[in-house]
């Protein structure tokens, strides 16, 4: 398993490919609410993660830049590759990254997701705590989660 961060207009594509596989295909979202403008590989406020095995893209993920946070989403697992690891690695990947670098000046801010109810204790096991209450986001029951950065 590869982690890195997308670097080519082609890695990007498929980032989508396997996004519209998971979330529009098997969940039902519209494609139209997928993907947006921070799925531009030159925006100054979004880095995206990609995971290959074997030439497969099996992970990925995104990172948008905030006033006081990164929100991190668009989390997604290629349905075989689930329940082996990948969400945690990419997920510890974007955060190390992030401090590594100091991107973002995030040492300042917070992590931040929306995270599908099913999929709260997924980021509890990383340090994600869930607050607010329930909300729907196409048709999909969300909480909000932070990670706190000291």
């Amino acid at each position: 398993m590869y982690i890195q961060k997308v670097e080519t207009e082609k890695q990007l594509q498929s980032t989508f490919e396997l996004r519209k596989a998971v979330f529009c295909e098997e969940q039902g979202v519209p494609l139209k609410e997928e993907l947006d403008v921070f799925d531009d590989l030159n925006h100054k406020r979004s880095i995206h993660i990609i995971v290959t095995e074997k030439g497969k893209v099996i992970g990925t993920l995104r990172a948008v830049n905030a006033t006081d946070y990164v929100k991190i989403g668009r989390v997604a697992v290629a349905e075989e590759f689930r329940g082996r690891g990948v969400g945690t690695k990419m997920m510890n990947f974007i955060i190390d990254l992030c401090l590594e670098e100091n991107v973002y000046n995030v040492r300042n801010k917070y992590f931040y997701v929306e995270s599908q109810v099913q999929a709260i204790p997924f980021y509890e096991k990383i340090g994600f705590k869930a607050y607010g209450e329930e909300f729907d986001d196409c048709g999909i029951p969300h909480r909000k989660m932070q990670y706190l950065v000291f």
